[in-house]
This record gives structure tokens, sequence and C-alpha cells, in this order.
């Protein structure tokens, strides 16, 4: 009995040191003025809409009442979530080292977590600097060879499939065939491998990859600042040993290959090789480990592989229900490939100004990352335009990127495509920070350039051969799953493609 009346005590003490805690908390915002949320209120409203869309009425809602901040708190999980833009300025631009984490869970044991997305600030510095050269034009423009063969692959493939219709034309699902035509161009790109999925819908390396990518942006456990020393004791990983043994296996081999016969190849792999062996004879210590080497090859596949294939499907989608849109993008690339001689050069890409600008437009509209976390590196204050506040240590800051995308005053009606907001003109009335597709400031995405550079090489090819319309099974508007972290499409997006007559 007594061993049980202490259980009870201490059990009830433990209760009670939680309460107190909790409250001192909740006190410690109050005493700042800053609005909170209720979580029992947010657990509900999740029940009926899903994150992405919660966290746009949350910032809409914040912008109605001229609130900068509003707080989510949790006995092990602190969240601001910032509307003002100066603040959210701050917190990219003018205050980074503040914020220079994302507050992501990382398990060096996961090498599909080593990488530069999820590393603390003084372990990511160091290798962002190195990796900045492998996004530069020049090598964009080294390995684009590679992204036309893979594209004019997938014009035979869809020319293929609709060849035996009458009138030649087909409903097609899109976001299939530009997943598997990302998941080509990045296996090229990335691995050094021909993956073929454009052939082969069911290949093994397409599940794989699937598998992984849906591991690597699952909503849980993804913002674990002050948890990540338990769940790095528990040794809890992401990926399944299937995911992990298949792209470490994969990269470490060709890796031994390539070194073993002095096989050189203009990928991003080799630049990541080099960078090891180079750092290695310098005997630095921050030099890139095959381990890193794995995770960085790994990210660049599965951050690339969501956002292009979703971009890609997306533009087309749009271009589908606004054929006026798709009949200037399709004027403009045939224009370049008569004055190329036929040829979509690199050059000729970059000169495709429209066709980037709809790409443009397509990421404001789906914002792939519908909010950019990051992390207080260490006890600050976080000016707005209007007041400021005192965070601790380790608490996560979230930018509702879609919902700044989606905001009339940058914006004006959001709802619309209109690709000419990326003019030159319209983009400089804006604010900073207003575009959020890739990040902002120093920690924005290394693969800006490389990313849109791919995704209008792979669009250019298909307007000048296809002509795409809505049809019976073409979604009014795009359905997202919400199981991920992330807008990634949930839905099939059907299109009806029809060989243009040349």
């Amino acid at each position: 009995m007594d061993l049980f009346l202490c259980s009870l005590l201490t059990l009830w003490l433990g209760i009670v040191f939680i309460a107190l805690k909790y409250w001192q908390k909740l006190n410690y915002w109050k005493r700042q003025n800053v609005p909170l949320l209720s979580v029992m209120s947010l657990m509900w409203q999740l029940r009926r809409k899903p994150l992405y869309q919660l966290v746009d009425d949350i910032y809409n809602d914040m912008c109605a009442k001229k609130e900068p901040f509003r707080v989510v708190e949790m006995l092990f999980f602190t969240a601001v979530i910032v509307q003002d833009q100066e603040a959210i300025k701050n917190v990219f631009i003018s205050d980074f080292e503040k914020f220079a984490d994302r507050g992501l869970y990382i398990n060096h044991r996961d090498p599909l977590l080593s990488h530069m997305g999820r590393m603390e600030y003084r372990h990511w510095k160091p290798l962002r600097q190195k990796s900045a050269p492998a996004f530069s034009a020049s090598q964009t423009k080294v390995m684009y060879p590679i992204v036309a063969h893979v594209g004019d692959r997938f014009v035979q493939v869809l020319h293929d499939m609709i060849a035996s219709k009458v009138p030649n034309c087909q409903e097609v699902e899109m976001h299939n065939l530009c997943a598997r035509f990302a998941i080509d161009a990045i296996g090229s790109m990335a691995f050094g491998i021909e993956c073929n999925t454009l052939n082969n819908n069911d290949s093994e390396f397409r599940k794989i990859v699937l598998k992984a990518v849906r591991e690597q942006f699952r909503i849980p456990f993804q913002l674990t600042a002050k948890l990540t020393k338990i769940f790095q004791a528990l040794n809890l990983k992401y990926h399944s040993k299937e995911s992990i043994d298949f792209f470490t296996n994969s990269i470490k081999q060709t890796m031994a290959y390539r070194e073993k016969h002095n096989i050189q190849r203009s990928d991003f792999l080799q630049i990541l090789m080099e960078m090891k062996r180079e750092s290695s004879a310098e005997s630095q210590d921050d030099s890139p480990t095959s381990h890193n080497i794995v995770g960085q090859a790994f990210l660049f596949f599965a951050a690339g592989y969501d956002s292009i294939s979703s971009a890609m499907s997306q533009a087309l989608y749009e271009m589908a229900k606004n054929t006026h849109i798709q009949a200037k993008a399709r004027a403009e690339v045939l224009k370049i490939l008569k004055e190329d001689e036929g040829q979509l050069t690199y050059e000729g890409i970059q000169r495709l100004k429209y066709v980037k600008q709809i790409v443009l437009e397509t990421l404001r509209r789906y914002s792939l990352l519908f909010t950019l976390p990051r992390c207080s590196r260490y006890a600050c204050t976080l000016n707005s335009s209007s007041t400021s506040i005192r965070l601790p240590q380790n608490t996560i800051v979230l930018i509702p990127a879609h919902a700044v995308q989606n905001n009339p005053e940058f914006y004006p009606e959001p709802e619309r495509f209109l690709p000419e907001r990326f003019e030159n003109e319209l983009k400089n009335r804006r604010p900073a920070c207003s575009f959020l597709a890739f990040g902002d400031g120093p920690k924005k995405c290394l693969a800006e350039h490389f990313s849109l550079t791919q995704i209008v090489a792979g669009l250019a090819p298909l307007l000048s051969n296809f002509q795409f319309s809505v049809c019976d099974r073409t979604p009014r508007e795009m359905v997202f799953d919400i199981e991920m972290s992330r807008l990634s499409i949930g839905y099939n997006v059907f299109l009806r493609v029809e060989k243009l007559i040349k």
C-alpha cells in the first residue's frame, strides 16, 4: 500500500509540475501581449480541414486583426506564427543568424537525413559554401544536355501513348508522367544512372523513390527542436531499412565504380566526389563524408522530384484551363526554336521569359512548402513593424509561405492565374519576402536557377509538340495529399493531349 501511495503521490506531483510549467509558459506570452491559439481548437479544426488550409485561415485572420504574431504553446513545442512582413524579412535576412536553423529532426544514423536541409547552422555553413558552385549557372549549363535528353524521351513516350488514337488525342494522367520525367532527369544528374521510369512505370527504382520521399516529408515529428535529443536516444528514423540500404548502396557503388575505372561525368555526384577528394587532400575538418554525400544526393533527389513534378503538372493544368496563356507560351517556344535552328539550347531556354513567368506563377499559386520553419538558436528579440517579442531558445518560427503568396495585398485577385505578375516592373513593386517558393536570404534554395531551368526545359518541348486541354476527368481544383508536410499533389491530373500538326 505504501508503494501504491508513493506512486500515486509521485504521479500527482508530476501532473502539478507539468501544469505549473505550462501555466508559466502561457503567462510568458500573455505578459508580452501576444495572442495565443487554443491547442484544443486547433485539434478540432484539423478534423475538418487540412493543415495548410488551417494555416492560411490563421494568417488571414491575423491580417484582418493586424496581429504581427500568434503563438501555439504546447508543453514541449512552442511555435510563433508570423504575419508581419517586416518580421518575416528579419527572420530570413536581417536577423538571419538568430534563425539560421530550421528546427527539423535529424538523426545522423539515418544517412538520408544527413543533408543541408536539416543540418544545424555550424554544420550547414561550410557545406553550403562548398556546394554553391554545383548549382551555378555555368554548372547548370554543363548538366543541361542530360535534362534535354530526358525531355526528348518524354516527348517520345507521350507521342507513343497517343499515336494509335483517333483523332490523335487521349486523356493522359500528366502528374504521373511528369514525376517519371523528374525521376529520370534527377537520377541521371544526381546518381549518374539511367532510371528509365518514363518507359517503365512499374520500375523498382520509382517505387523506392516514392516510398522514400513520403518517408522524408510526412507530417509526424517534423518540428522537434526541443525533443531532438530524446528522439536521437531512441534512434528514431524516418526511413525504412529498405530505403536507406537502396540509396546508400546505389550511391556508394556508383562512387566506387567511378573511382576504380577513373570515370568522370558532368553530374552532381561527381561534384560531391571531387569536393570530398579536395577537402581530404587539404585535411579539412569540415570535409564531406560518404555519409554526407549520400544525404546530399538524396536531398537533391527528394526535393527535386516533388517540386519539379508538381510544378510541371500544375503549370500544364493551368495552361489547359487558360488556353490563351498556353498559346502565348507556345508561340514563344516556337519563336526560339526558329531562331536556334530547331534546337532547344541552354541559351534558348534562358530566353523563354514568358514560360518562366508561368512557372513562377505556378510556384506562387501552389507553393510546395506551405510553411517555412525557422528555429531561434538562442534567446533573442524578433522585431515587427509595430512591436517586438522576446523568444526563448529553440522556439519554432513559422512563416506561412502559401498564405503570403496568396495575400491580395501583394497579389491582387490571388486565385487567378496571371503569369504577368512576374514582369520586372510588378516584381519590383512588391515587398521583400513576398515570394517564398525558394525561401529567401542566405538560406535561400541553392538550386533555384537549376530547378527553374529544368522545369522550363521540361515544359518547352511539350508545348512545341502537343496541345493540352481539360477533359471530364480534369479536377476542378488541385487536390493535395493531407498526410504530407508539403502541398504534394494527391489526385490524378488528367488532361486531354493532342499532337500538334506541324
